[in-house]
């Protein structure tokens, strides 16, 4: 709901909600991108099944866009019961937990993204962590961020973490993929991450105006001699300015 409110902020997009039998349907095609939230990948294949999946990539194969964050970049990979869009498969790792992650990105970040090359703290939910698989044909992908520190839940068996991807972008036919291990819309302060994400996808980064700022508005006391005038003439000033 808080991504969905953060799209929906932006004078730059309009986001309609879609179900599995909308997916099935081939409803995808008048659309310019598909956001994938996060959530349960396996409760999306089970609702979606083969017949949705080919539905979604047969959308991006003719030159639709797909944004996926965490359980997005889960149904990505290339494995069983998955959309199979990025040459990569999941780490088999303890659940993790969420956390605060420290994400480094890199100069092709930049130039493809306009995110500076440095460290990022970003939400972090047990999202999967990819390792290069079998390759996936008519496609081409590069890492653009590597998670630069490690988390674990305490009491659970430690696992490499530092510089596996955390976000990767690539083409997959004629479309464009995008995936991130973390959360961008989770803090305000990583909400242009988010947004610029946009930017190699649709060629062009957005902006939110969710959530709005709670300003207490200055009060400013106005006095002036003829407000002590005969009469009322606070009422006569308001009336005019309501006129006007």
């Amino acid at each position: 709901i808080h991504l969905a409110k953060l799209l929906r902020s932006s004078p730059e997009v309009t986001c309609d909600f879609l179900n599995s039998a909308d997916v099935q349907a081939g409803k995808l095609g008048g659309y310019d991108m598909l956001m994938m939230p996060g959530g349960s990948g396996y409760n999306r294949y089970m609702q979606l099944g083969e017949e949705g999946f080919e539905k979604i990539r047969k959308y991006i194969r003719e030159g639709g866009k797909y944004y996926g964050i965490c359980a997005g970049i889960a149904l990505a990979l290339n494995d069983p019961k998955r959309l199979r869009l990025i040459p990569y498969t999941r780490e088999k790792t303890p659940p993790r937990g969420g956390y605060s992650a420290a994400i480094k990105y890199n100069s092709r970040a930049q130039e493809l993204l306009g995110i500076s090359p440095d460290v990022r703290f970003m939400r972090y939910h047990d999202g999967p962590l990819p390792v290069k698989g079998k390759s996936v044909p008519d496609s081409e992908y590069e890492v653009l961020a590597t998670f630069d520190s490690h988390v674990m839940q305490k009491g659970k068996s430690v696992s490499p973490m530092y510089g596996m991807p955390a976000v990767i972008y690539g083409r997959y036919g004629k479309g464009r993929v995008l995936v991130s291990v973390a959360h961008p819309e989770y803090f305000p302060s990583t909400h242009d991450v988010l947004a610029a994400g946009f930017k190699p996808l649709a060629g062009r980064a957005i902006t939110f105006t969710y959530p709005k700022k709670s300003v207490r508005p200055l009060r400013v006391a106005y006095y002036s001699s003829e407000i002590d005038g005969a009469g009322d003439a606070r009422k006569t000033v308001e009336d005019a300015l309501s006129l006007d």
